[in-house]
């Protein structure tokens, strides 16, 4: 049988950490303390110069924990570009104040500079930039408006770890940055976030938050722990057969060894007593893992970028090929057909990805109850439609990008 092939599916997973995972397993007494969670947020400090770093149980509660210090409430507006996740949403709906949809730019799927500036208004306390994909935002335009409006500005570098914008990092441009280590983004610890930030007051609020947070229970981490070890099994199984890979992923799934990425309460924007809580050693461990071969994860991806851009020059128009490298964290496309596509490549054991197929992802969002208004954001509606995301992770071979490049050629016709 062919290779799988998945932009979706623990995109960073190799070997250690699967036997970390394991070891964690038989050690009890490391799973909820440690000292990695500090070597965690040491890492940050030093790499994005930042005096503050907060970890916690994922990027939404480091989100939410950055607005509620910053004493977001009823009344107030955070704009957030719309083409975007729902877990990004929550936190402000769940402080009770709106969140106001900015189209895009499609050059780099982040926030549309005229289309913000009309969205603006003087309940306007936070602008999340995003970063897609690990394309940089227009870092300087909306840093001079936030300097001008007096608009606090948080960077969404939950798709990137150490991009840069001209010579600065991603994550430091910013009032503000929030980091994701879930099991898709640019290093995994299948959850886990962190925020950092050199505003003091802030970050007393937000010690203050994390301090009163709860660790997450012993069967929570241990689950997360299993998530390795059941990917790893599931992506033998379908290498050896994909019926062998479907088999294990419903049993897993059934017997609860492995949790959702979004909770249903999540996708209805449920409005609770929401609480964050802090971020488990044993998930620490997993993610420091991960730091610490972050440089060689991110060439790898710049390589594959490279590798796709030679192998599908002759399609670079018809597929909207992106123009200039970058961190990718999925290399998005725009294409007619896509189902279509979708459809060929998964016959090859080749599934490419459908991050923002929903202007608000994932399916099924109430997006009138998250406040978004069908049609307003016309750019982001029109590229939900045609996106599709080719895969761009560290272990992917020169084989592996050229047999995606041939299967996408063969579907067109211009081998």
């Amino acid at each position: 049988m062919k290779k799988l092939i998945n932009a979706s599916i623990s995109p960073n997973l190799e070997g250690k950490d699967v036997l970390t995972a394991l070891r964690l397993l038989f050690s009890p007494l490391s799973l909820k303390y440690g000292s990695y969670i500090n070597s965690v947020e040491s890492w940050f400090k030093y790499n994005f110069r930042s005096k503050f770093a907060f970890s916690f149980s994922s990027g939404r509660e480091a989100e939410y924990a950055l607005l509620r210090a910053l004493k977001i409430c009823k009344e107030d507006e955070v704009l957030v570009q719309a083409f975007t996740c729902v877990a990004v949403v929550n936190p402000i709906l769940w402080l009770g104040a709106k969140p106001i949809f900015v189209d895009i730019d499609k050059q780099n799927l982040s926030m549309d500079i005229e289309d913000l500036k009309q969205k603006i208004t003087d309940k306007t306390k936070v602008i999340i930039l995003q970063h897609t994909f690990g394309i940089p935002a227009h870092m300087e335009e909306v840093k001079k408006i936030c300097r001008e409006k007096k608009i606090f500005l948080l960077e969404d570098c939950a798709h990137v770890i150490g991009g840069k914008y001209k010579s600065r990092k991603l994550g430091e441009w910013g009032d503000a940055a929030f980091f994701s280590f879930g099991r898709d983004k640019a290093i995994s610890s299948v959850f886990g976030g962190i925020v950092v930030t050199n505003n003091r007051k802030v970050a007393e609020r937000i010690k203050r938050i994390k301090d009163v947070s709860a660790y997450p229970s012993y069967f929570w981490i241990c689950q997360q722990l299993m998530h390795p070890i059941v990917t790893f099994i599931v992506i033998n199984g379908f290498n050896a057969h994909p019926v062998f890979g479907k088999i294990f992923l419903y049993a897993f799934k059934k017997i609860h060894l492995i949790s959702l990425p979004i909770i249903p309460e999540e996708k209805i924007s449920h409005i609770g007593n929401y609480r964050t809580r802090k971020f488990p050693n044993a998930l620490a461990v997993l993610c420091f893992s991960q730091l610490m071969r972050l440089n060689r994860f991110n060439k790898n991806r710049q390589h594959i970028f490279t590798v796709y851009r030679h192998e599908l020059t002759k399609l670079k128009n018809r597929l909207n090929f992106p123009e200039k490298s970058a961190y990718y964290l999925r290399i998005p496309i725009m294409v007619s057909k896509k189902e279509k596509l979708r459809a060929f490549c998964k016959e090859n054991s080749i599934y490419l990805g459908d991050w923002y197929s929903h202007i608000i992802d994932p399916k099924n969002i109430n997006l009138e109850r998250i406040f978004y208004n069908k049609g307003s954001c016309k750019m982001a509606e029109n590229v939900s439609r045609n996106i599709l995301n080719l895969p761009c992770y560290p272990r992917m071979t020169d084989e592996d990008v050229k047999r995606v490049s041939l299967s996408i050629k063969l579907f067109y016709g211009k081998q």
